[in-house]
């Protein structure tokens, strides 16, 4: 049910913008994509694929919300590959997550603390997984983009998960702000 809704949303918001976007979407393939994301790594009872639903359907719906808002700025800024691009993010975020935190995981030496030099190991662990299903056959939602795009997604889809990393949380949270701020004084000098 959870993989059916999650097309679902995906197709919808592809749907929205179509008139403008270059791509194709594989549907089936996404479906795939989800369900494989759906299998459980291990006993973990929060970062499970109910929270990488929950999580996803929080940012559809931010999507929405900024497609039909007076505001249009955000959605002005937008492809119908951002919003994929987000959504499988969103989707990924916390895959194999092993429960412990990245300090966790520094401070054990971990494998994965090892093979990512304590960079946020888990984030980096989140994202190759994610990229692991997508480029399986059955699941690679991507394959009819261009380089270009490709490129571009997977740089997308990485960036966002790799800012999942709450020690980071603040700074980024501080540096979107002063962005956005200064990306709607530019637009419309309302908040100059």
């Amino acid at each position: 049910m959870l993989i059916a809704a999650f097309v679902e949303a995906v197709r919808q918001g592809y749907y929205r913008k179509a008139a403008a976007a270059q791509t194709s979407y594989r549907f089936g393939q996404l479906r795939a994509a989800a369900a494989s994301c759906a299998v459980p790594a291990g006993p973990n009872p929060y970062h499970n694929f109910a929270h990488a639903c929950d999580v996803t359907q929080m940012v559809f719906h931010l999507l929405s919300e900024a497609s039909t808002s007076r505001s249009t700025l955000m959605a002005s800024l937008l492809t119908p590959l951002h919003e994929l691009c987000l959504l499988v993010a969103a989707l990924c975020h916390d895959l194999e997550h092993p429960g412990t935190s990245n300090a966790f995981q520094a401070n054990v030496v971990s494998e994965l603390a090892v093979l990512y030099n304590d960079q946020s190991p888990l984030e980096n662990h989140h994202s190759a997984c994610g990229f692991r299903i997508l480029l399986s056959e059955d699941t690679n939602i991507f394959k009819g983009l261009s380089a270009e795009q490709w490129a571009f997604a997977r740089k997308a889809i990485s960036h966002v998960i790799l800012h999942t990393d709450m020690s980071k949380h603040a700074a980024l949270l501080h540096s979107f702000q002063s962005q956005f701020v200064a990306a709607v004084d530019a637009d419309s000098g309302m908040l100059a």
